[in-house]
């Protein structure tokens, strides 16, 4: 009797300890003593919060970025770019004005860090910065069981890219108007030339003949490092000198033109390496990995077809059409080998679970089934909407969760903080959660200075799900 009580208590300790957090429950020590790590579990030791604490106070005081580091426990079943999301947008990191916020999350059971970025440090920690940053520097710690030196040598890799003197004028949003053209010319060429020393190796692993080349399925659209160096640094390089031994008084025109059709060049190579890809995923008949790479770089043509209308106005159409083409390109059936056919939106409703016919009619997926007439075999492929506003329920799994609403009851003062509530909603299954959250008390305007540092909150920054993530 006395063993089984034993063993009772230990397995409630295991279960009571290890603490399931919700974006709400995470508690925000920005707003309660101005801290940027919020440890609730004290899974770091004392002296590794200090110092991360220290360090990115140090950062927001000179770049006015806020990088707030979360560590814990569980978050249950949650998944962690969808909670990262929630919690960045509910704290508010980074400064509205230009959201220049970072979130660092570690989640223990999970095995996972990720980085979640705000729209305005995109530009200086894109996707693949924040994977490297991980890869290289946090996860073989992480493997070893050395936490804080890992969560300290990732903030201090991301501390050391945001306190670069070439993003400083990004980051604090201080450009001035353009300088004459006699010191624009050197300015571009010391400048141009260490972003690109920096991205250069930043992108080591990224580039064709690197010994160490990160996989990917479309191998063609990455360059030697030579081609690398020659197309955005050698051809750069010649156009400015050509401008700047052409004896013109004001050579903005020609600037232009030149800029223009350097990224005209730009575009239309990489145009010709996304065909090598696309003619190689036809020819293996991968015709749904050819939509879902046109889907990849569709945003970065129709940016095309905006910022250089002629020729990429025309072409954008024609590659929304090439899109559905493959999507549409005949199949045959993998068990008897006879053509198969795409039904209607009508017809494949008798083939989906009333499930997925819902997604479709929020539009949030869609799905194609195609039916083998000669021994009745078929089979469905899913195109998810990822401008779509739902996501997958906790409950059922069907795309359908969504934020019903999100009001303030109580509102906050300058002497005390507001309460407000958000209800998420399934459409489908009607399953619904109710949270509460503390909003932060009002900052006193007449106290207000015009610097970095937010004080006792965050600055209400937002993020676009810019980030990555890396298991261990």
């Amino acid at each position: 009797m006395r063993k089984f009580f034993l063993v009772l208590c230990l397995v409630a300790e295991s279960v009571f300890a290890q603490q399931t957090y919700t974006v709400e429950s995470v508690p925000n020590v920005k707003v309660a003593e101005n801290r940027l790590v919020s440890d609730p579990e004290k899974i770091l030791n004392e002296a590794t919060v200090a110092r991360l604490d220290r360090q990115l106070a140090e950062l927001e005081s000179a770049t006015t970025s806020q990088v707030a580091v979360v560590v814990l426990p569980s978050i249950g079943t949650q998944d962690i770019f969808q909670f990262a999301q929630e919690l960045f947008v509910h704290w508010g990191i980074g400064q509205a004005s230009n959201d220049n916020g970072l979130l660092i999350l570690l989640v223990m059971d999970q095995r996972t860090v990720r980085f979640h970025t705000g729209h305005g440090l995109e530009g200086m920690l894109p996707d693949v910065v924040c994977k490297r940053i991980q890869e290289q520097y946090m996860v073989p710690l992480f493997r070893e069981g050395k936490n804080d030196e890992a969560l300290i040598a990732g903030v201090e890799e991301v501390v050391r890219i945001l306190t670069d003197p070439v993003y400083a004028v990004e980051i604090r949003g201080q450009a001035e108007g353009p300088p004459l053209w006699d010191l624009v010319y050197p300015m571009v060429l010391s400048v141009g030339g260490l972003v690109l020393l920096i991205v250069f190796l930043i992108r080591r692993r990224h580039f064709s003949d690197s010994p160490k080349a990160l996989s990917t399925p479309y191998s063609e659209m990455r360059l030697s490092r030579l081609q690398w160096l020659l197309e955005f640094g050698g051809l750069p390089a010649l156009i400015l000198v050509g401008l700047d031994n052409s004896g013109m008084d004001s050579p903005w025109l020609p600037a232009g033109v030149g800029l223009y059709g350097y990224f005209l060049l730009t575009l239309l190579h990489k145009r010709l390496r996304m065909r090598t890809v696309v003619d190689r995923l036809v020819e293996q008949k991968k015709f749904k990995r050819t939509v879902e790479f046109f889907e990849e770089y569709r945003t970065g043509w129709l940016v095309s077809a905006i910022f250089f209308p002629l020729p990429f106005l025309i072409h954008y159409p024609m590659y929304l059409r090439r899109m559905t083409f493959y999507r549409n390109h005949p199949r045959d059936c993998e068990k008897c080998g006879k053509p198969v056919r795409k039904l209607d939106e009508r017809a494949d409703d008798a083939y989906l679970t009333k499930a997925k016919v819902f997604e479709e009619g929020l539009k949030s997926v869609d799905y194609d089934v195609w039916l083998c007439d000669h021994c009745g075999t078929y089979f469905e492929l899913m195109y998810p909407n990822r401008s779509s506003k739902y996501t997958h329920c906790p409950k059922c799994k069907t795309k359908a969760w969504y934020l019903k609403s999100n009001r303030t009851l109580v509102s906050p003062t300058t002497s005390s903080s507001g309460t407000g509530e958000k209800v998420h909603e399934c459409k489908f299954c009607g399953h619904q959660v109710v949270s509460r959250y503390t909003i932060a008390q009002l900052s006193d305007s007449s106290s207000s200075g015009g610097g970095g540092s937010s004080g006792g909150s965050f600055g209400g920054g937002s993020s676009g799900g810019g980030g990555a993530s890396s298991s261990w």
